[in-house]
């Protein structure tokens, strides 16, 4: 029996073990490669939202290098569940219960979705959001203990540890 995966073959394996290692990192690595496009569409989804508050939607779907009708997800579900969590956002509180009930679906049902969709959990999801307009504010010029309010963090330290997590920078270097 001959297995291909990319430039090996079985014939390459000595033993049954390898050739599951192998298969487990051919597995692995597909996985990785779909994670990837599905957050770098949520990024590009997200720019785009963003920029529709503020009235750039041009810049930003010419700078994306998409056509106008790819640049905006045409999944309804996401969109009315984007439109909830923008109007939202400043609340502390917003999580996945409360989007869950606005949604009219239990948070199993919306976590499923969110990740079928997206690649990231629900709480992720809410996360990223905010970290977009986080970062949005802090280009504007807004001081970063004010951002962390402003985008629904309570606490500054955990604001500046997931700013970190996501940009690689702290807020602070933004400018």
């Amino acid at each position: 029996m001959k297995i291909d995966f990319g430039n090996f073959e079985s014939d390459t394996f000595s033993c049954p073990i390898q050739v599951s290692i192998a298969i487990f990192i051919w597995y692995e690595w597909h996985q990785y490669k779909q994670r990837l496009s599905l957050r770098r569409q949520l990024d590009q989804r997200l720019a785009v939202l963003y920029a529709k508050e503020k009235g750039e939607e041009e810049k930003t779907s010419e700078g994306s290098g998409l056509p106008k009708s790819q640049a905006t997800d045409p999944s309804p579900f996401l969109n009315k569940l984007d439109q909830l969590i923008q109007s939202d956002l400043m609340k502390s509180d917003l999580d996945v219960n409360y989007l869950a009930g606005q949604m009219c679906m239990s948070y199993s049902t919306l976590h499923r979705r969110i990740k079928s969709l997206t690649g990231l959990s629900a709480n992720e999801y809410v996360r990223k959001h905010r970290l977009t307009k986080a970062m949005q504010l802090l280009r504007g010029g807004t001081p970063a203990s004010e951002v962390a309010m402003q985008c629904g963090f309570n606490s500054p330290s955990y604001f500046t540890r997931c700013f970190k997590a996501e940009y690689g920078i702290l807020p602070s270097e933004v400018g």
